[in-house]
């Protein structure tokens, strides 16, 4: 939990080790296991099997950082 709002905590943290991949979720890069796309919508795995939405606008970002 945080008293900061998503954004200024996005800005807080450290870009080279965490994320932004939709507008509710911000993520350790070190703990992504896979990403993949699954009909229209792209998913990432975490370390702990969770699967979580990667928004359109990050998509794409998401695939430069992985790959």
């Amino acid at each position: 939990l945080s008293n900061f709002g998503i954004g200024e905590l996005e800005q807080r943290l450290p870009p080279s080790v965490f994320f932004r991949i939709h507008r509710s979720f911000i993520v350790n890069i070190h703990h992504i296991r896979e990403l993949y796309r699954a009909k229209s919508e792209t998913y990432l795995v975490m370390k702990n099997d969770l699967s979580l939405k990667v928004s359109r606008g990050y998509a794409e970002n998401i695939r430069k950082l992985m790959y």
